[in-house]
């Protein structure tokens, strides 16, 4: 048998470990950036990431019992009823639960946002994705992932590229050069213009 990761949700009502893996964990986000124009291009700060939604699948599978919790029927109705208390104490204490994941290093303060259903005759696995809003990665992993993605992206197709204005070894000044004008045409030490 597959080892079991144990996703896990402390705070609020009681805690809630998840019976087995879950199918996939998603999340969107925003950079937050501050871009500034310069003599030589552009300089984009990070100011840091607003997350978006997060998205976990997981199953209610078989009747058999996995880390002390019976499957189908009776844990599709236990994960229900666990998101429902613990989302009206989140709306009456406004505090979050903590949401862990220890293959990932995941250590999410989260708000429960909501939960569907796949309700299917052919779907018996019976499927649950729940969604949650991201108010703090409290080990900075994720944010820290998703911030050296984007540098590797930003950094894609920037580079130095010599030319005779940002070359030290050549003086655009002196006399005996042959440079390019504003106006496109071959000049010596003078400007010349129309």
């Amino acid at each position: 048998m597959a080892e079991v990761a144990l996703l896990t949700f402390t705070g609020g009502v009681r805690n809630f470990i998840v019976r087995t893996n879950p199918n996939y964990i998603s999340y969107s986000y925003n950079l937050r950036t501050q871009t500034y124009s310069t003599y030589g291009g552009k300089v984009v700060q990070i100011l840091g990431v607003n997350y978006g939604t997060l998205q976990i699948e997981i199953e209610s599978g078989s009747p058999k019992t996995v880390n002390d919790q019976a499957g189908a029927y009776a844990y599709f109705r236990d994960v229900i009823k666990w998101f429902k208390e613990t989302s009206l104490w989140q709306r009456n204490t406004k505090q979050p639960i903590r949401f862990t994941y220890p293959v990932r290093n995941y250590v999410l303060d989260v708000f429960l946002k909501g939960i569907a259903i796949a309700d299917d005759l052919q779907n018996v696995l019976r499927p649950l994705q729940l969604q949650m809003e991201i108010e703090d990665d409290f080990t900075g992993l994720l944010t820290g992932d998703i911030i050296d993605n984007e540098l590797n992206y930003f950094q894609d197709g920037i580079g130095y590229e010599g030319n005779p204005y940002n070359d030290p070894a050549k003086d655009v000044d002196s006399s005996d050069s042959t440079t390019t004008n504003l106006f496109g045409g071959k000049s010596g030490s003078q400007f010349q213009g129309h």
